[in-house]
Formats: structure tokens, sequence, C-alpha cells
């Protein structure tokens, strides 16, 4: 892990090899900067910072080579080898680092970037997590941290949530925020939470005292809200810092309390005269250079301190673990049995969400004893920002301010009588209804089908190209783009999943057997064939094949498969343009448009012309000539039709040796026969 960072100047970065290469995405992964040795606590590596490294009988540590002096009050325990990782230590050899005598491994799963905050997956995540596994490495996993506020926090804890699911995890999962800086255009840029730091730091109207107070109740509140959402989650939450940041930015002694706690500390004894911790804590980094066989180059190592009484499974679902023996009380001012009047105790239970109508998602939960309120949060993506939307008393909530055929994503809180947040549900989904029924289509190319609406979901299986499936809603990626939840039936077996609009389209089917079934003088009727999962359809008419056509009817019974097209003049031809069309949250797609030539009823006769022309395609001289005619030529009109300026035109059939044409010729260059 990167401890807390100096700012850089660009000439450093000049020595370290491969830097200049550097892509912008990695500039602003924190990693980058401690992989490179380019920033360190204070610019003082801790190692150095207590003058002196004291050294006591036993054994010589076997990846430093030093002598470590643990606390007298760890005398007791087992001290167990382990190793942090990130995509910077590349491919493992994770058996080999079994072989070396390393027992776990804390992998880091994500970590928001320094200049926006977004989120990433670490690129050798999945990779790491499976082959230490199948190595006999215990597992947990760490989140760099870029949140300034508790929102910020939860949707980073929600995020790593995503991409742990689908493993089962041996130790606890780690908050780990710190300050750095990165090089955007050659310039070193303070990263969003340094940034943070910074604009507290400069307000003139604080003491110190004071800026250090609002420093660290910034950390605190994102810590904690991180570590409740991991801990109402099932799992284990885990604070990191350097003993400086516990001791200058947070109020370590409480969240210790609270908190399992991961200490860096680069010597051979954790407390000396410069620096000192009074907290709890339960692993100790002792250096970001250690050697160990099956990785390359060097790698951070860890002390974890065990009782031999902690529960085995620290997994989803499992009890938890605070490291020190079960000494520790889950909430600190409550003694073994007892409850506190101010903290609910117990994870929220019995959470359901479950849609109603198209507006509305209704929830409910187990009470937890002595909540004095409920949070209610919503996010519209899975992995996105969740926003309080609620503070309620009792144990349901109806939220109805939801759009049509959309998924939400929701959990709740529960509130003590002095404000503080305790247990939390864990978070669920639920899709509100639409009128419409919906198909996509994948583009020209496969598409994956994802467990979740993001790319960092799974892949469950290929949609083939340009291949139609049912939309159930749509939903949301944490950077807004418009995500379909569908299913997709192949062999027999049906998978469902998510698709990103980027590569699919609402599909709506051409009408068919679109055709003139009845005529009159003055009117006309057109029908179609019935389409289903469609808002309606629409009929357009014009005058002339190339004119303006203009709405007549929209059709929402989708079982009128006709329409009567009254008002028009006797023996006159009319052009429509049909089309069926879905509708949800206000946005239309639309199937291709089907155009229909149809006449009033008609009256045939004969004319001449009056000189030698030609016969178009169409009323117009636009369009194609079909057939040259001679001068006094007799015709036999079927049907009057206008051009696009309102000019009257006869269609016409003409025939010349043994082929007929079907034409048009302008009724100016005509006379009667």
């Amino acid at each position: 892990m990167l401890l807390a960072a100096a700012c850089l100047m660009v000439s450093m970065l000049a020595s370290v090899a491969g830097v200049q290469a550097a892509s912008q995405a990695e500039l602003d992964d924190p990693g980058y900067y401690k992989y490179y040795g380019l920033e360190g606590e204070d610019g003082i590596p801790d190692e150095m910072a207590g003058g002196i490294m004291p050294y006591t009988a036993g054994d010589k540590n076997p990846y430093t080579g030093y002598t470590y002096t643990h606390d007298p009050k760890k005398a007791d325990m087992w001290v167990v080898y382990g190793v942090d990782v990130s995509r910077y230590q590349e491919n493992i050899d994770w058996k080999k680092v079994k072989a070396a005598g390393i027992d776990y491994a804390f992998i880091r799963a994500g970590y928001s970037t320094l200049s926006s905050g977004a989120h990433m997956k670490d690129g050798y995540f999945d990779q790491n997590i499976k082959n230490a596994k199948e190595a006999g490495i215990k597992v947990g996993v760490y989140y760099y941290s870029q949140a300034t506020t508790a929102d910020e926090a939860r949707s980073e804890a929600n995020y790593l949530l995503g991409l742990i699911k689908d493993y089962t995890l041996d130790y606890p999962v780690v908050f780990d925020a710190e300050e750095g800086s990165y090089i955007s255009n050659n310039k070193t840029v303070s990263g969003k939470l340094k940034a943070a730091v910074e604009k507290i730091n400069a307000d003139e109207e604080k003491s110190k005292t004071e800026k250090t107070s609002a420093i660290k109740k910034m950390y605190n509140t994102t810590a904690t809200a991180f570590c409740d959402v991991i801990k109402g989650a099932g799992y284990t939450p885990m604070i990191y810092g350097s003993i400086s940041h516990f001791r200058d930015k947070m109020d370590s002694v409480t969240l210790s309390s609270k908190y399992m706690m991961w200490i860096a500390r680069y010597n051979t004894v954790l407390n000396n005269s410069t620096y000192t911790y009074n907290g709890n804590y339960q692993c100790w980094q002792y250096t970001d250079a250690g050697k160990v066989n099956g990785i390359k180059g060097t790698v951070d190592c860890d002390f974890l301190y065990l009782s031999g009484n902690e529960d085995e499974n620290w997994k989803q679902g499992g009890s938890g673990w605070n490291g020190s023996g079960n000494d520790i009380p889950a909430d600190p001012s409550a003694q073994p049995g007892d409850i506190s009047p101010t903290s609910p105790s117990g994870s929220i239970k019995g959470f359901a969400v479950k849609a109603s109508g198209k507006s509305t998602v209704n929830l409910s939960w187990s009470a937890v004893s002595e909540a004095a309120s409920y949070d209610v949060y919503r996010s519209s993506a899975y992995y996105g920002t969740y926003k309080k939307i609620a503070s309620v008393s009792q144990t349901s909530y109806s939220d109805t301010n939801c759009a049509e055929g959309r998924e939400y994503y929701y959990y709740v809180a529960s509130v003590g009588n002095d404000g503080s947040q305790g247990s939390l549900s864990s978070v669920k989904r639920a899709y509100t209804s639409s009128d419409t029924k919906v198909y996509v289509r994948s583009a020209n190319a496969s598409l994956n089908i994802r467990t979740e609406a993001d790319t960092r979901g799974s892949v469950v299986t290929v949609l083939p190209p340009n291949t139609k499936v049912y939309r159930y809603c749509e939903t949301r990626s944490a950077d807004g783009v418009v995500w379909y939840k569908i299913k997709y039936t192949k062999s027999g077996t049906t998978y469902k999943g998510y698709i990103s609009s980027k590569h699919s389209v609402v599909s709506v089917n051409k009408l068919s057997k679109v055709r003139q079934s009845g005529k009159e003088k003055k009117s006309l009727t057109i029908s179609w064939a019935k389409q289903s999962g469609v808002t309606a359809y629409q009929i357009y008419r014009a005058t002339a094949r190339n004119g303006k056509y203009k709405k007549i009817a929209t059709i929402k019974d989708l079982n009128t498969k006709s329409y009567k097209d009254t008002g028009l003049k006797a023996n006159r031809e009319y052009w429509y343009k049909v089309r069926a069309y879905s509708k949800v949250n206000g946005k239309a797609t639309y199937g291709t448009v089907v155009l229909l030539r149809a006449t009033t009823k008609t009256t045939s006769s004969k004319v001449r012309t009056k000189s030698a022309t030609r016969l178009y395609q169409y009323a117009g001289t636009a369009y194609k000539k079909v057939v040259s005619i001679p001068r006094n030529t007799k015709v036999t009109v079927v049907n009057t039709a206008l051009d696009k300026k309102g000019a009257v035109w006869y269609r016409v059939k003409y025939k010349k040796g043994k082929k007929t044409y079907n034409a048009y010729i302008k009724k100016s260059l005509t006379k009667k026969a």
C-alpha cells in the first residue's frame, strides 16, 4: 500500500524507469507512485523516522533480514506472516509464496482514482484471489479510498462488495484512505483527498487545532461509513493507516474500539520516542521492501496477531472477528451481553423491496432493537452513489418517485437516539413496470451479458450479433450509461443479466401486412397485422409521395388492426407512412416506416398526349423517366395524383408492344381522347 504522499516534482519522474511511458490511467492509480517509490509519509520514510533501529534477540525475519520487537501486549499471541499486493506485483507464483512461509495475503480489489474518485477494479484482482486461494493462502481484500464524504465512502464500499461477492474471504475487508498526488500534463496535481485536506489547511479563519479537528472528522466520517456498509453486508471491516496518519488525521482510539486496525510502521519496533500509537491494532505492515520467493521485486510484508480464539469463518455471513482475543466489545460503551441504548444492535434482517406499478417501490424490514429511526438509501446504479432519500420511524417505506420501467437499488440503515448510524441491510433491487413490452437487439458483434449493469460485472454468457432479446427494464452504470436487464434463451437454457445500450438498440419490428383493405368515393381503409410489445401505431399521410407527411392518427389499442381515413377527394391517390413505436420514460423508439400508396374509389377514363413526352415513375419530374411516349397517344387514366408542388398528374396505363407501363404524366400535357 501507498503511505500518504508528499508533493512530487516532475523532475523526479524522469529518474524512474518506465515512468515517462506511463499512460494517464496509470498516473491516476495511487498504487503507481508507491510501486515506483515516488512518495512517502510527509516525505520521510517511516523506517527512518525513529532515528535508530533497535534489534532484539531472536530469529531474523526471512523477508527483510531484520529482527523485530513486538508489543508486549501481543506476547501471548501468534505472529503470522503475510503480504499485501496489487497489480504492480503482476504475475505472482502463489505456490512459491506459500512455500516461502506466507500464510495470508491482503489483495487490492479496487481503488478510487486520484483525479476524480472514479471507482476502478484492480486489473489483477481476480487472478490474484483465485490463484492465492488455490495455493492455500488465506485472503482478505483492501480498497484504496479517495472519499471525502460519508456518501462517497458508502459508494466505494458498495462498489467493493460488488467486486468480492463471488469470492469467499478468510480475512477482513480493509478501508485504506491515503492522500496522494498524480501527474497530469507533466505537472504534479493534488489528488482528490489530498486537495480536500489542503483546502481545510488553507482556511485562514481556522486555528491549527480547528483544522486538525476538521481533518480528523472527515477521515473518521468516511472510515465509519465505509466500515458500516462492509459490516452490514456480513464482512469484518478493518482500517489501514500509517502510525503518523492514525496519530494526526484520525481519532484512532475511537475507531480502534469499533473496528480492526492495520498499522503501517516501517521500523523494527512499532512505538518509540518519535512515533507512538496507543490504540488497538491487529496487523502491522512492517516494510514495503520485503523479498518473497514467487513475487518479482519487493513487496509489502505484514504481521498478523492471532489469539487462537478467532472466528475461523470471516467470509460473508460470518460473525466477524476483532483480532485480539475477543477482548473488544462491538460497542465500546457496552459490556458483553449489554445493549447500548444509543447504538442499534444486530444487522437489519428481513429486508425486502417490491415494485408496485410504474412509479412506486415498497420497502420493508424487521425492526432493530433500540433503533430510533431508519435511513433509506437509493441508487440508480448498483455500483453508483447511494443517496439518502428518507428517514422514517416505521419499518417500511414507499418510494413513489420512480420512473417507469427502471431498476433501482436500496439499503436501509438503523439510527440510534443520538443520531449515530448502526446496522445496515444488504443492498436489494426492484424495477417498476411498464405498459410496453420492449425488445432489444445486439449490434453487429457479439455482446457480453453481465451479472451487473457495468463492465465490472461478471460475464454470464455471450449474446450473438444481431440477436433480439426481451428487455425487463433499463438501469444505469455508475458512469450514467444506460444498460438493459434482459433474458436470452439458448439451447433450452435461459440466461438473465445486463447488456450495455452502447452496443445494443431497442428493437421495434417493422409492421407486417400493411395494405389498403377498402375504398369508397371519399374514404379509404388501410390495415396491418397486430404487433405486440409496442406502445402504439402511428399513421402519417401526404398528397404526394415526396410531399409533407402529417400525422393523422396514433392508435394505442394494439388490438386495432385497421384505420379508415375519411374526408378525402374522389378518384385521388394518397400516400401513407405507417409504423409502430415503443415509449419508456419519455423516450420513444420507432420501428421502420412502411410506405403505402392508396386511392379512393376510382373511375377510369381516356386521354391523349398533346405532344411527344415521357412517363415518370411517380408524380413529379424529379422521379425516374420510365418510357417515352409519342404525340397524340391514347392512355387510360387510373387515378389522379398530386406532385410536391400541388400540380395535378394522372396515373396512367400505357401499352407499348407486349409491355404495359403504369406510370405518371402531368395533366397539363394531355387532352381529352
